[in-house]
């Protein structure tokens, strides 16, 4: 099913992973973060497992056990390092 405008151009519908990536960027939104930006000391969930992040580069975020791409659906952003310095200092960063 496509849509016309009145421009003249044919719109379509966002698929589900146009629309998952959508969420995706909004709840790093929420953390303060672009899509996929992750830093050291991050808390991230991968395939149900609490993890913290020790590095990351250009494609991929390293955690303890294993290297997994930043756009991988399955690693989720838990709580920022920045989240994490203001709760165990109790300061706003």
């Amino acid at each position: 099913m496509a849509y016309r405008s009145l421009w003249g151009e044919t719109r379509k519908p966002a698929t589900a992973e146009q629309i998952a990536t959508f969420k995706r960027a909004e709840h790093f939104a929420s953390k303060g973060r672009k899509l996929d930006e992750f830093k050291g000391w991050d808390t991230v969930a991968f395939n149900g497992v609490g993890k913290t992040v020790i590095g990351t580069n250009d494609d991929c975020v390293v955690l303890c056990d294993t290297a997994i791409k930043k756009n991988n659906p399955e690693l989720i952003l838990i709580q920022t390092a920045e989240e994490l310095q203001e709760v165990e200092h109790g300061e706003k960063v």
